[in-house]
């Protein structure tokens, strides 16, 4: 294995294990969330800065997702 290879299986694994952790960690997040919660924030309006808290785990998970790819063109 040459040095471009060893870099790409590197981030293929530390995107793989983020977009794990974090995509586990928002399905768990989303299923304790009350059903009345999401009825009233889906009705108000709410920011982009609000937005992103809320699905910070979700933005994390595909952030992993985008590295396991850019691992992959590595590998290749």
């Amino acid at each position: 294995m040459d040095r471009q290879q060893t870099i790409g299986l590197i981030i293929l694994l530390i995107g793989l294990a983020f977009f794990i952790v974090f995509g586990l960690a928002a399905l768990f997040y989303k299923r304790t969330i009350k059903k009345s919660d999401e009825f009233l924030t889906e009705k108000k309006h709410i920011g982009m800065w609000e937005f992103t808290k809320t699905n910070f785990t979700l933005f994390l998970s595909l952030f992993g997702l985008v590295l396991a790819i850019t691992g992959l063109i590595f590998l290749i």
